[in-house]
């Protein structure tokens, strides 16, 4: 590993990474500060950390990361997005062609596979879905809320379906939070990211609690939801 790059998501997850570089000596350490509101000055600082990363990274790189660069990165993570999101909508059939564990498993695999590859595994995948249902049982259709879930949490969603439930939609970071939003491809690189990662659908670390309502309430009438599980990441 030649670096680590965090954000200040929250105060556990601040620390680690100083953790990091006193024990685990990189060339390249990066801690991206992130607001915790959306109005007054923070859409401009958030923007002014983004820059400075993209200056960091490019000391580091000893190379510029041009603005067709970044255009053309902004395009090929959209199209993930455009995917995984039409994947996501066909669960709102009676009848959904796949469970809701494993759409989060795809949504990991999102994170971190080579994203030409992906895009074109997703594309593959897709076209298999449209042929129709798998052969889920009917159950109530359950919406699953929360942060993050790591590998042991998606026992959590392997429970729920093994006991009758249907999940058809998730709010969470490591779901749709993950991918909802696209960035905007018409305006300056910069402003773009930095627009897109502050004002995307809010997690609990953000002081926006009316805009994840709004969003868990329209997944819930868009996905006919009859039930929400909510999980709690335990000292989260």
């Amino acid at each position: 590993m030649d670096g680590v790059a965090s954000a200040h998501t929250c105060d556990a997850i601040h620390r680690l990474p100083y953790v990091w570089e006193k024990y685990v000596k990189v060339p390249f350490f990066f801690q991206l500060d992130l607001p915790r509101t959306f109005e007054g000055g923070a859409p401009n600082y958030f923007k002014n950390e983004v820059f400075r990363f993209k200056e960091a990274l490019e000391q580091f790189l000893g190379s510029e990361i041009p603005e067709e660069k970044l255009v053309d990165s902004i395009r090929i993570y959209n199209e993930t997005r455009s995917i995984l999101k039409r994947i996501y909508e066909l669960r709102k059939k009676d009848n959904p062609p796949i469970s809701g564990s494993d759409a989060v498993k795809i949504v990991k695999a999102a994170m971190t596979l080579e994203r030409e590859t992906l895009n074109e595994l997703l594309d593959k995948l897709y076209d298999e879905l449209l042929g129709g249902s798998i052969g889920l049982k009917e159950g109530p259709r359950i919406l699953v809320t929360g942060s993050i879930m790591a590998d042991g949490d998606n026992k959590v969603m392997e429970l729920i379906e093994h006991l009758g439930g249907l999940i058809v939609a998730d709010d969470l970071c490591t779901g749709s939070r993950y991918f909802w939003d696209l960035v905007d491809e018409t305006k300056d690189p910069i402003d773009a990211i930095s627009e897109r990662y502050l004002h995307k659908v809010p997690c609990s670390r953000m002081k926006s609690v009316k805009r994840r309502l709004d969003y868990v309430l329209d997944l819930i009438d868009e996905f006919r939801v009859d039930g929400v599980v909510y999980h709690t990441l335990k000292f989260c």
